[in-house]
């Protein structure tokens, strides 16, 4: 069992509560899923389960979290503990945790070695491991992905890879903090199966997510999250009331499950069909192992001045085709035609602008304001920064670091800086994998402003709501 009682939580540095108030109950065996838009304090309410919270994350904490679970048998005080109270490697044998960015829990650079860690940290005898991990990879249909370095997995990939290391380590609580925020539709599936087989195991499982549609069926109760407090609890029939209305006016995503390729709209650009030969990527034949092409394509055409979604399975190439499409790739020999010109490699450095997944990657300088100048074609406007930050709703941060503002607003310096760099050809990975249905749409409008602005976006997305609010086009990898 997980008890909340009367807890209130404020990160340190900050001067409003995260949590305000939560009393709430998991009995032993159950699935709870915790959703609410961005910032309702779902990973935070995790956080204080798993013990990250104060041991990663410092703050000040009223109330008391409690944890029934037992650790090779036994608990401290008999079964029942507080998280905060017990060193991380204790904590660690009680509860397993899926976090939106795999990357962050992986210890080792292979699959194999990161399924086998954490029993290997317990001094499980080797041939249990072995047999172990052997276990859970036929189980949970991963044979693909073993003995392959994480440095070469999709983000789908890693998060199915950090599913099964909670289930090589047999917890009893298991913690999914956004799970399905990176995986394709089919994988989603598969994780639901996953939980249902957790289920039968008696474990408790404790969900953060906006996207419910994917777990709706298999939950045992529904907890609404509105900053940083429990504003709804649903059981049994109750949870019969969420329909499209419920989900919008709490920000959530939509309750019904549909594939991103399921999505009624165009396969391809009208220039394919003859009236124009300038859209294309052609000779799109790469791998990153000889003899083994991720993509093997003599021609993809997409839409100039519009949208395009790209979609596939995990690890069917889609990053990899925007790092091409952008010329990342150093060895890839594709060329792109646009607007009557032949571009190479190098001229679509120059020409197409990427916004990764995780714009904290692409962030440099310590302004909102210089991160954007520094985007400027050579010999550009400086005086055209203030236009573009106000364009953005960014002019109130244009002094602060980029560090510190919140996802959203980050992903929006990118785009500003996109903006700025004049490119003509704009380029997103997954940028609505954490965003609540608010956020969601607050960013459609951003790319239908680009398009405005004459700009060609193409957007790598599982989210089938955010292909049917603004895309124009469809391409299936």
């Amino acid at each position: 069992m997980i008890e909340f009682d009367g807890v209130f939580f404020t990160y340190e540095g900050q001067q409003d509560a995260s949590l305000r108030d939560i009393s709430l109950n998991v009995g032993t065996g159950e699935c709870v899923l915790v959703t609410g838009p961005s910032g309702c304090g779902k990973s935070t309410l995790l956080r204080l389960v798993n013990g990250l919270i104060p041991h990663f994350f410092p703050g000040s904490l009223s109330g008391t979290v409690r944890v029934d679970a037992t650790a090779d048998g036994e608990a401290p005080d008999g079964r029942s503990f507080e998280p905060g109270a017990i060193p991380l490697y204790e904590q660690s044998k009680r509860t397993g945790s899926v976090f939106q960015n795999p990357r962050t829990q992986f210890y080792t650079t292979d699959t194999t070695s990161e399924l086998a860690f954490a029993l290997e940290n317990r001094g499980v005898p080797e041939e249990f491991i072995v047999d172990r991990v052997e276990q859970v990879a036929n189980d949970m249909r991963l044979a693909p992905l073993m003995d392959r370095s994480l440095f070469a997995l999709s983000g789908g990939e890693k998060q199915k890879i950090a599913c099964a290391c909670v289930e090589v380590a047999g917890t009893d609580v298991v913690l999914l903090d956004e799970p399905t925020a990176n995986l394709d539709y089919d994988a989603s599936l598969m994780l639901a199966d996953i939980i249902r087989s957790w289920k039968r195991q008696g474990k408790t499982i404790l969900i953060a997510e906006h996207r419910i549609a994917w777990i709706l069926d298999d939950i045992t109760r529904l907890v609404v999250m509105e900053d940083g407090a429990i504003v709804r609890e649903m059981v049994g029939e109750e949870m019969g009331e969420v329909d499209e209305g419920f989900c919008q006016s709490h920000g959530l995503r939509s309750p019904c499950l549909v594939a991103p390729d399921e999505v009624s709209l165009p396969p391809f650009c009208p220039c394919d069909a003859g009236e124009c030969d300038t859209c294309a990527i052609e000779n799109l034949h790469f791998g990153y192992e000889k003899g083994h092409p991720v993509l093997d394509f003599d021609r993809i055409p997409f839409a100039c001045g519009q949208i395009t979604a790209v979609v596939g399975r995990n690890g069917r190439g889609k990053t990899t085709f925007l790092r091409c499409l952008t010329g990342l790739e150093k060895r890839d020999k594709s060329e792109l035609r646009f607007d009557g010109k032949t571009w190479d490699r190098k001229a679509r450095i120059k020409n197409v602008f990427l916004i990764a997944q995780d714009v904290n990657c692409q962030l440099f300088t310590q302004s909102v304001r210089e991160e954007v100048e520094i985007s400027l074609p050579d010999g550009g406007d400086a005086s055209a920064v203030d236009e573009v930050l106000a364009s953005l709703d960014l002019m109130d941060v244009a002094d602060r670091d980029p560090f510190t503002l919140s996802g959203g607003q980050k992903q929006r310096v990118a785009i500003a800086c996109a903006v700025a760099s004049g490119r003509r050809i704009v380029a997103f990975d997954e940028p609505t994998s954490g965003l609540g249905y608010g956020h969601m749409m607050q960013f459609a409008t951003l790319l239908k402003k680009l398009v405005e602005r004459g700009r060609t976006v193409i957007v790598v997305t599982h989210d089938t709501e955010l292909i049917e609010a603004v895309a124009d086009y469809l391409l299936v990898l």
